[in-house]
């Protein structure tokens, strides 16, 4: 009997570490993705929109990936904000001239169409938090 009194603690022990574990894990799993994941995703999502060969693929990930990381380091800048969405805006001109020198002239077309929905997304997601 008293076997099955300890089991019973043991297990609600257990299930407690359990449920104090759970918002962690959580959390971890929410964390912010690095520069290589978010270069991924972005290319994966090019890859289906912009028909993108797999030469392409590599190529448009380096640029993604630069990128990614010219604006992570701008964010973190210290920089008057005007001063850093003008670094922001020629960051972007230069991936579109990159991204204009891989792709042929349908691929850029879907790829300016792709960008501008992403925009427009990222418009709607800051007016709902506002």
């Amino acid at each position: 009997m008293k076997r099955i009194t300890d089991l019973k603690h043991v297990l609600k022990a257990g299930l407690f570490s359990i449920f104090l574990l759970m918002p962690l894990l959580s959390m971890a799993q929410r964390q912010k993705k690095g520069p290589e994941q978010k270069a991924r995703m972005a290319t994966d999502a090019m890859k289906t929109t912009c028909n993108l060969s797999d030469e392409q693929y590599k190529q448009v990930y380096q640029i993604n990936l630069n990128f990614v990381n010219r604006t992570a380091a701008l964010r973190s800048d210290t920089d008057d904000q005007m001063v850093k969405m003008g670094k922001m805006k020629l960051a972007d001109d230069e991936r579109d001239e990159a991204m204009k020198a891989v792709m042929d002239n349908e691929q850029y077309k879907a790829f300016r169409a792709w960008k501008e929905d992403r925009r427009r997304q990222m418009m709607q997601r800051m007016a709902q938090k506002n």
